[in-house]
């Protein structure tokens, strides 16, 4: 199961705040989202991975991403 959270933020200090979509606050705020990937049986339920979403503004700012510390490698992408 794939799933994705967004965390409300007071500032867009924390890598990947901005003022997007998330359906745990339902609707447009600021925030952190991040996809979580799980395995969920009828007794068991463990994260086998998670990733922050980059928003655009994010991904095209080097100079925050650098002072962030966010790798090169991590770029922007829409979900499918």
């Amino acid at each position: 199961m794939a799933d994705e959270t967004g965390d409300v933020k007071s500032s867009t200090d924390c890598v990947g705040a901005g003022r997007q979509y998330s359906g745990a606050i339902g609707g447009v705020g600021l925030c952190q989202v991040a996809v979580h990937l799980a395995a969920v049986t009828a007794t068991t339920k463990v994260i086998i991975d998670r990733a922050l979403y980059l928003p655009a503004d994010w991904a095209a700012d080097e100079e925050r991403r650098e002072a962030a510390g966010v790798p090169e490698e991590i770029v922007f992408a829409t979900k499918p």
